[in-house]
């Protein structure tokens, strides 16, 4: 029998990885598009509380109906309107009424996430976005900020999708129930959460993930002759006794 580098065996390295599911989202996806960078900069910068100005009407009427509110643009439209008319009568007592109300009901609407601000990002930001190429998927912060703010409009903000810990209930807490444990369950959890810095926590139910596997081997599919050095071992054109009298050579080309 030849001596074989453990070099040359077959191995196969097992490597597993997860993802969420946001087949109700697919702007998740399609945003991360190499033609959409200028879109994703607006979009990371909007999340991270970057300075932005109030889109225009015909914007705002977009985003709306793109979250399925279409219908409530019309009396913002109206206030405008009349907004733009007091201004054009000079009739300086309307102008401000009219105007709150139009920024009354914009305000409501970014709170409620139904229309963004149009957000300039940073040169640094879209240096930042333009460089995800060199990250692995798992790392990539421009990614994770995306599908961070997905999985909070999904099942964090959504009522009856996750469960606040730092309230008991009842499939989680055995002092649920009672008025004085549930007191106490509070007091502790909120000190621990204190203690460890953790601003919120919440379990999230029925959560849609995928998780796979897949592997790689050190060696080619096929066999080889000649490996990481010119020397040939033409295994089998040598006879039994010929290849017991090269073991070196056979050996270095298994390496």
């Amino acid at each position: 029998m030849i001596p074989v580098s453990y070099r040359a065996s077959p191995v196969f390295y097992v490597q597993t990885a997860r993802f969420i599911v946001f087949d109700t989202d697919p702007e998740v996806i399609t945003l991360m598009g190499p033609s959409r960078e200028d879109e994703l900069a607006a979009r990371v910068a909007m999340l991270h509380g970057f300075a932005g100005t109030d889109p225009k009407d015909d914007r705002i009427k977009e985003q709306l109906e793109k979250n399925g509110q279409g219908s409530i643009f019309a009396p913002y439209e109206m206030f405008c309107a009349r907004e733009a008319a007091a201004r054009a009568s000079g009739d300086t007592a309307n102008i401000e009424v009219w105007a709150d109300a139009a920024r009354s009901m914009l305000n409501s609407w970014y709170a409620a996430g139904f229309v963004s601000r149009e957000v300039i990002a940073s040169p640094a930001l879209h240096a930042r976005v333009r460089e995800r190429g060199n990250y692995a998927r798992r790392f990539d912060p421009i990614r994770s900020t995306i599908e961070h703010d997905a999985l909070r409009r999904r099942k964090v903000n959504l009522a009856g999708e996750a469960a606040d810990l730092k309230l008991a209930h009842p499939d989680l807490c055995a002092e649920y129930g009672t008025d004085e444990l549930q007191r106490a369950y509070e007091r502790r959890v909120a000190g621990d959460f204190a203690r460890t810095g953790i601003e919120e926590a919440r379990l999230i139910r029925n959560l849609d993930m995928v998780e796979f596997s897949f592997g790689f081997s050190r060696v080619s599919a096929t066999p080889e002759t000649v490996q990481k050095d010119p020397y040939a071992c033409p295994l089998d054109g040598l006879s039994a006794s010929a290849k017991q009298q090269t073991p070196d050579l056979c050996d270095r080309a298994a390496k």
